[in-house]
């Protein structure tokens, strides 16, 4: 089976990036994985004080954690709903391109189809640093989608 690896992080370039994928796996979705995989980058804890100076500690991870899975869940069922392709997703925490060179390479898988850019705050440019890293460091093939 070929696993396919789709970086996402809910920007219209990685929206695409999935639909690429679909159109690859289309008619032989029983020969096809796609792998969604989010990274979290935000630091594990973030306090805030009250008025009542009790110290609430904010588990920023957690929030993390939440709003990653959620976006998973929500384009697994996307896809779900448009194919009967095979999906996993997988959430991690760290430096997006280095995480997502990491996995692939771990995971051995076949393609990385990802956006040209993301939702970070050098999001303008051309081709981001996450994507550029990626096609110079993973060791599969890499498409990468406007």
């Amino acid at each position: 089976m070929y696993n396919i690896l789709v970086p996402v992080d809910g920007s219209e370039p990685s929206k695409r990036a999935i639909n690429e994928a679909l159109k690859l796996t289309k008619g032989r979705e029983d020969q096809y994985q796609i792998t969604l995989l989010y990274v979290s980058t935000s630091p594990a804890y973030f306090p805030i004080y009250a008025e009542d100076t009790e110290q609430l500690v904010i588990n920023v991870h957690e929030l993390e954690r939440a709003q990653g899975n959620k976006l998973l869940k929500t384009l697994k069922d996307q896809l779900h709903a448009e194919s009967d392709v095979l999906v996993n997703t997988k959430h991690l925490f760290g430096s997006p391109a280095k995480e997502i060179c990491q996995f692939a390479d771990k995971e051995k898988v076949d393609m990385v189809i990802m956006g040209n850019r993301g939702m970070g705050t050098f999001g303008k440019m051309i081709l981001g640093s996450v994507s550029n890293r990626v096609i110079q460091e993973v060791n599969a093939p890499v498409l990468i989608v406007k």
